[in-house]
């Protein structure tokens, strides 16, 4: 959870990252108020500017076809999806891992469509109506690399269109998924 815009301001304005240790505020797991006598903690990093990739979401139209847009303008997928894409291949490969966002849920309990293949450790959503009605992209992630030829979705109802998918670093820890990574569809 949290708020992309508020960490990267925070962080690019000298207050953080600081150790957890140094800075803890979540005790037994209740969350605890901000001790303002303990913001004054020493800085592990500092970041003098950020790069933003647009989000991209995917729709279905009144015919039912499936339609990206970013920033609420139609793009397509052969030029935009695939060009902002490498954008995000090279900025990791230059600077390394990208911060993004998904939904975190595993299956639509009223359709019964499910978006996870936990042999695979793979996620394909592929329901814009029911990405539409959730808070989709609340679940943070960081994409550490990806796979252009990938295809094992055999659990998830519904099928990409492509092959390909991010790999990334869940935020759950390695108990999970295949030892803290999963592939995401593209």
């Amino acid at each position: 959870g949290g708020s992309l815009l508020n960490a990267v301001s925070y962080i690019s304005a000298g207050l953080g990252p600081v150790l957890e240790s140094d800075f803890a505020t979540v005790v037994d797991k209740v969350e605890e108020p901000v001790n303002k006598s303990t913001l004054n903690q020493t800085v592990q990093a500092r970041v003098k500017d950020a790069i933003w990739f647009n989000s991209i979401t995917k729709t279905l139209d009144e015919n039912g076809k499936l339609v990206y847009q970013s920033s609420g303008v139609e793009i397509d997928y052969d030029t935009d999806v695939i060009a902002h894409r490498n954008q995000i291949k090279e900025h990791i490969m230059t600077y390394g891992a990208v911060w993004g966002s998904m939904s975190g849920n595993m299956y639509d309990p009223e359709t019964g469509n499910i978006f996870y293949d936990q042999t695979n450790a793979s996620y394909y959503m592929g329901d814009p109506d029911f990405a539409s009605s959730i808070n989709y992209g609340g679940h943070a992630i960081t994409i550490v690399g990806w796979d252009d030829s990938y295809d094992k979705f055999e659990a998830q109802t519904l099928k990409p269109e492509h092959t390909g998918a991010w790999i990334i670093l869940q935020s759950y820890g390695t108990e999970k998924f295949d030892n803290g990574y999963m592939y995401v569809s593209y």
